[in-house]
């Protein structure tokens, strides 16, 4: 008997030992639990690309199932959140979107009121200066067609000036046609009346002959050292689930994006901008597994003088076409009416190659000490003076007759 405890006494000591370290394992990894529980239901994602609206209206869900309250933003404010909250709690969240907008929230007893500026109206504590300079960018998009840009035998070196059209036309045989298009903008040479000719002039010559298409003109005014954008296109989402399986849309810029920043300097009495360029063109292409989005970008860092211009270009698209030819009638034909329709006719498919030419010009708005004493217009006038002003060097010798530009 004496002899069966003692065989039984290394067995019961290791059993011992190992119901202890069992327990002070879990006691370690109960010490290790977080103190708070955070539900999954109760982890968010969200965009940068969302609207505070959008934002708002997600935060405000979640928080009225937790806590029975509602997000209220009195002020409405615009544009995108601009912050990339992944796997945070909602508050969190909440918290961090407000704070990146220089925001705060007061919480009542059943919503979460959003306080504070709208960020259009921040730059006021900002103090801006009042001797800061704004730059006036005038931007002209043209699509051009490459297959009638090439038959035409323009060559675009001709625009390789900075502001001003300079040297000769390369036109590779096609002299005649060349002095079609730009007739009543030169005679000769690339000057009238001693002033170079206008860039936006050649690009209406250019579109009056089918060798493509004005888009758009649009122009901002940007204070120096702050970025100005154009979108010339759409805004599309994409629905998705964030961590906790909520439904979200997630925004994305298309069609012909513009992002300029310029920078005034000064050197010895005369006033240059350096500005940067960012010029996108992007279309959506629906694909049954994802979608695509097709994007030409350019990158640049140009230096200009007050009133000089530059031209961006390189931004292609391609196009596959399908063209029905033939007899007329016959070749519209059904299949089945006696095989007509592959007698009288057959399909062509064309490629259309199309390329994006950007002409920007970047010219200093008078400071505000100059505007102080200035007579204030109704608005009507301000505009015409304002428009006139500048439209009149890009479109100043577009009417004069050959003649007219010769005798000059």
């Amino acid at each position: 008997m004496n002899q069966g405890i003692k065989a039984m006494r290394p067995t019961f000591l290791f059993s011992l030992v190992l119901s202890l370290a069992a327990l002070s394992a879990l006691t370690m990894a109960q010490n290790r639990l977080p103190q708070e529980y955070i539900s999954p239901d109760e982890i968010i994602t969200l965009n940068p690309d969302m609207t505070f609206e959008q934002a708002f209206q997600i935060l405000s869900q979640i928080a009225y199932e937790k806590e029975g309250k509602t997000i209220i933003d009195p002020l409405k404010h615009d544009g995108r959140i601009e912050v990339d909250i992944e796997n945070l709690p909602w508050k969190k969240a909440f918290e961090v979107v407000l704070k990146a907008h220089r925001l705060g929230y007061v919480e009542h007893e059943q919503f979460y009121e959003v306080t504070g500026l709208p960020e259009i109206q921040m730059i006021d504590k900002e103090r801006v200066p009042f001797d800061a300079r704004e730059i006036r960018i005038e931007a002209v998009f043209f699509e051009a067609d490459r297959r009638a840009i090439a038959k035409s035998g323009i060559d675009w070196t001709i625009f390789a000036g900075g502001s001003d059209v300079q040297g000769s036309f390369s036109v590779n045989g096609a002299s005649e046609f060349m002095e079609e298009i730009v007739e009543g903008t030169v005679s000769g040479s690339t000057e009238v009346d001693g002033t170079d000719i206008s860039v936006t002039a050649l690009l209406k010559a250019f579109e009056s002959r089918n060798l493509g298409r004005i888009l758009a003109q649009p122009e901002v005014v940007v204070l120096t050292g702050q970025e100005g954008r154009i979108q010339i296109g759409q805004d599309f989402s994409i629905k998705t689930r964030d961590f906790a399986g909520n439904i979200i849309d997630r925004f994305f810029s298309t069609g012909t994006i513009l992002t300029v920043k310029p920078l005034i300097h000064e050197e010895n009495g005369v006033y240059y901008i350096h500005l940067s360029i960012h010029a996108e063109r992007s279309n959506v292409v629906p694909d049954p597994i994802s979608t695509i989005i097709n994007k030409s970008q350019a990158d640049t860092h140009v230096l200009l003088l007050d009133g000089e211009s530059t031209l961006l270009g390189g931004l292609y698209t391609r196009e596959y076409k399908t063209l029905r030819k033939g007899v007329p009638f016959l070749m519209d034909l059904p299949w089945w009416f006696l095989g007509l329709r592959y007698l009288f006719g057959h399909n062509l498919k064309d490629v259309e190659d199309r390329e994006l030419l950007v002409a920007l010009r970047a010219s200093l708005v008078p400071p505000l000490s100059s505007r102080v004493g200035r007579a204030a217009g109704n608005l009507g006038e301000t505009y015409e003076r304002e428009h006139y002003e500048s439209r009149r060097d890009f479109e100043r010798y577009w009417d004069l007759k050959p003649e007219e530009s010769v005798g000059k």
